[in-house]
This record gives C-alpha cells, sequence and structure tokens, in this order.
C-alpha cells in the first residue's frame, strides 16, 4: 500500500465489515520506498493502537477495518482450502501416471503432515470464536429484552415518542451488526469445523496414505510445510 492510498482517508470514520463505528485513521508509517508500513488508529474508546496495513482495507474514499480474529480466520480458511485442492491435483496426476510414485508419496505425506501444523491454530481460534458468539449471543438478548421494555414504557406513557423512536433506532442498528457478525462467526466456524473431514474424505476415497485427524491428541506435533512445488513426469508418447 503507497501513502497516497491512505493520505486522502486520514480523519475518516473507520468501521469494521459489519457497518460496525471503530475509530478512525489518524496517520500511518512509512518507509523510504513510500509504502505504507503501518497505520495508527484511534478507537472509540479513545485507545490509540497501532495497527498492520493487512488490518486495514481501503475500497475508494472509506476504509474498513478487518477484526485480528477475522484476518486469522480468513488466512486458516485459504490454507485449508489449499491443502484441499492440493491433495486432490496430486490424487489425479497419480491415477492418470503424470506424477512418479515416489514422488506423489513424499508431496502426499508432506501435504497430509502439514495439517498438524494449523491444528493448534484451528483449535484456538475456534474456542475464540466460541467466545465471541457467546458475548454476541448475550448481547442480542440484552437489546431484545430493552426494546420489549421501551415498547411498554412507550405504551404505558412512561416515554414519549422522541424517546422511543430514539432507543428503537439505536437498538434496530445494534441488533443488526450484532446479527451480520454472529452470522459471519457462524460461517467461518462451521468452514474450519468441516476442513479437516473434507480432506479426510478425500484421502478414504482414494484410498491413499492416512491424514492425521485434528481432534485426535495423540498426533504428532511436527509441523509439516505446503511444497510449493510440484514435480511431474510427461507421459511418454506412443510410437
Amino acid at each position: 500500500m503507497k501513502a497516497e492510498e491512505i493520505k486522502s482517508i486520514i480523519g475518516k470514520s473507520l468501521s469494521d465489515i459489519h457497518k460496525k463505528h471503530v475509530g478512525r485513521i489518524i496517520g500511518y508509517y512509512a518507509n523510504t520506498k513510500n509504502e505504507v508500513t503501518s497505520i495508527e488508529l484511534e478507537f472509540v474508546n479513545g485507545d490509540f493502537v497501532n495497527t498492520p496495513v493487512s488490518q486495514i482495507e481501503i475500497t475508494g474514499d472509506s476504509a474498513y477495518y478487518i477484526q485480528p480474529w477475522e484476518l486469522e480466520a480468513g488466512a486458516l480458511k485459504n490454507q485449508f482450502d489449499l491443502i484441499v485442492r492440493r491433495i486432490k491435483a496430486l490424487d489425479e496426476l497419480q491415477k492418470n501416471g503424470d506424477i512418479d510414485i515416489n514422488i506423489y508419496e513424499e508431496l502426499r505425506k508432506q501435504h497430509s503432515s502439514s495439517i498438524e501444523e494449523l491444528k493448534e491454530q484451528k483449535d484456538i481460534l475456534l474456542e475464540s470464536l466460541k467466545d465471541r458468539m457467546q458475548k454476541l449471543d448475550n448481547q442480542i438478548k440484552e437489546l431484545e429484552i430493552f426494546l420489549a421494555n421501551s415498547k411498554m414504557q412507550h405504551s404505558s406513557g412512561e416515554i414519549d415518542e422522541q424517546a422511543y423512536k430514539t432507543a428503537y433506532e439505536a437498538v434496530n442498528r445494534g441488533l443488526n451488526i450484532a446479527i451480520s457478525e454472529k452470522n459471519h462467526l457462524k460461517e467461518l466456524t462451521d468452514f474450519l469445523k468441516n476442513a479437516e473431514s473434507t480432506i479426510n474424505e478425500k484421502t478414504n476415497d482414494e484410498n491413499e496414505s492416512e491424514i492425521p485427524n485434528l481432534n485426535d491428541k495423540n498426533v504428532s506435533t511436527h509441523l509439516g510445510k505446503i511444497p510449493d512445488i510440484v514435480y511431474l513426469k510427461m507421459k511418454e508418447e506412443e510410437a
């Protein structure tokens, strides 16, 4: 991100993807190439935080704040998706005879063991998402109770129309934000929970080397690395 991209939004309101106001951008740090290295934020609670560039998304003249857990969940999602696609590709290449069997087994093993690297991250993140969803459930319940109470007070003449309108608009806005975030959390949680079973199903279908179960506490803690290159062999042309 170049400094020119962020200059126009300094001082403007900053929201997350659920349209919740979180604060504003007040400045940035840049290197000698004029590339932004981090962004200074002022949150609505008065805290000042130096934030990685990856947590800010700029669209036109607007900027959006990406929560740390959203960033982590997105990265894990992409890694799981990559593993699924690569294992599927390796199986197809081996089935069609386009890859040497020894190389296939080595790469298959590396990709299978790379799941172990994601295990701890996934479990910690799922626990964090679970806690956040519980807080959102409590918040939604509180807002619904307050709205019912406001309706009662309005009907009984305890508060006037303006007071009720203020409460209603605030609660409605809060419910929309909370429900949006909860639905997003559920989508991410479901994906992370199902990602491993998806990989295991593909493995079992091909009857190839076993992929370790992420929920098995006895699985080795050896950290694998997803290889960047797949070596292929060309089919010999028929005479």
